[in-house]
């Protein structure tokens, strides 16, 4: 088979016309729906935030803040406070915002922070060493994964922020906090979302990962006088609405074609608002890895520090895999049944809120559109076939820890068969096991 690659035309297909969002076809508008109403439901629940704040955090500001982005309901404990406040506060809240700066927590402050974290709840920190109680001193590498060390390129102000692509940096457009931070080292399952540089150096300066099943958010700025910077409000708010599992007002499907680990050159990274994330191989037309994890962390790949062979240097999408196709070699995957079949990937397009792939198997074009299931812990896979003179089929490989469900085509022997040679359209639902409520 020859190698797609060549025959890459991304911007020429952009460029034709579209059809509606659900194709025409009813299933595929219950798919939309269902989707819509799911996003809804979830933002329509109300958002309970607990404020644990030490001297210096403007707590009345946080509060409007959060009230104004996401009519959030906020209380708020002044510390110093131990024990059975932050314990009650916990224990009513969805996600606990943290600015602590060495205050202690006691013994049942302490208590009711791990089970919040144990009951998958979510947590902001917010400023250098925000989560960092007198009594946990392990906080920051154990719950926020991090590591804090001497000033920062000596101390000189940041002279470049970049914010990353990830559904928290959505309308950040000119954050420039102009301050001093400390060097960070981070817990290598941390996610970077916004950067600071100074000269060729850079710092983290937001970042999230997971703690045990729930979703931690580190912002490093934490001067007071920053929550009169509409896009530092937007960060926390957004901030809040991640650690919540909630989404994120005008997010859109992240979407970036690099080099990705235990793919070909060219691969296609994607993560939809709410996740989960993947990766497309377009040199053998198929999904190699599904996680739950966040938008590839394209650090190696882009500032060249990565140190390391090229078969590991890629860009690494986070999280934990749920979906794994094992047989990677091009021409194994999809095709026409014969020996022979020619696959060629032609490039992709937005319909909305996601991408649809066109390719061709020897005489048939095919579209490929992907969308996140209506709970985020899975993928739905709907094939568009014009006629051509062959059948289709498709490799599917169910795992330990996904299901897969087939609608408008036969699935027997690890193969997906369209047999006919019209036009016609089936889906493919690729679903975690055992997947948590959102």
């Amino acid at each position: 088979m020859a190698s797609p690659l060549s025959r890459a035309l991304p911007g020429s297909w952009a460029k034709r016309g579209g059809l509606p969002l659900w194709g025409g076809s009813p299933r595929g508008f219950a798919a939309v729906l269902a989707v819509l109403l799911s996003v809804a439901a979830l933002r329509s629940a109300p958002l309970r935030v607990w404020i644990i704040a030490g001297p210096g955090l403007p707590a009345e500001e946080v509060k409007a803040t959060l009230a104004a982005a996401d009519g959030a309901d906020c209380s708020v404990t002044t510390l110093p406070v131990a024990g059975a406040a932050v314990l009650s506060g916990l224990g009513l809240a969805d996600v606990g915002v943290l600015w602590v700066r060495g205050r202690p927590a006691g013994s049942q402050g302490l208590a009711a922070l791990r089970d919040f974290l144990a009951a998958g709840k979510g947590l902001v920190v917010l400023g250098e060493k925000g989560g960092t109680w007198s009594d946990w001193l392990g906080f920051d590498a154990e719950v926020a994964g991090a590591s804090y060390g001497a000033p920062f390129a000596g101390g000189e102000r940041m002279r470049v922020i970049n914010a990353l692509p990830h559904a928290i940096t959505t309308g950040v457009r000119n954050f420039d906090p102009a301050e001093a931070m400390r060097e960070c080292r981070l817990a290598g399952d941390a996610g970077v979302f916004l950067e600071g540089m100074v000269g060729e150096n850079t710092v983290p300066l937001g970042w999230m990962r997971k703690s045990g099943r729930g979703r931690v958010v580190c912002l490093q700025p934490g001067n007071p006088e920053l929550w009169g910077d509409a896009d530092y409000r937007r960060l926390v708010a957004n901030s809040v609405d991640w650690a919540a599992a909630r989404p994120i007002p005008g997010a859109k499907t992240l979407l970036q074609r690099t080099y990705l680990n235990q793919a070909y050159p060219g691969a296609i990274a994607i993560t939809f608002p709410q996740g989960p994330s993947l990766c497309y191989d377009i040199v053998r037309g198929g999904i190699n890895y599904v996680s739950d994890g966040d938008f590839a962390d394209l650090h190696p790949w882009w500032t060249g520090r990565h140190g390391a062979p090229i078969r590991d240097f890629g860009a690494r999408i986070s999280g934990d895999v749920f979906y794994r196709e094992n047989t990677l070699d091009p021409g194994t995957h999809l095709g026409s049944g014969t020996a022979d079949s020619a696959y060629h990937y032609h490039g992709y397009r937005m319909k909305g809120l996601y991408p649809e792939l066109s390719y061709t198997v020897d005489d048939r074009e095919v579209r490929e559109e992907l969308r996140p299931t209506a709970d985020a812990a899975g993928v739905v896979r709907i094939f568009r076939l014009q006629p051509g003179k062959t059948p289709f089929w498709l490799k599917i490989e169910p795992g330990e820890e996904s299901s897969v469900m087939v609608e408008g085509a036969v699935w027997e022997g690890g193969f997906i068969h369209f047999d006919g040679t019209g036009r016609g359209e089936f889906t493919v639902t690729i679903h975690r096991k055992g997947a948590p409520a959102r």
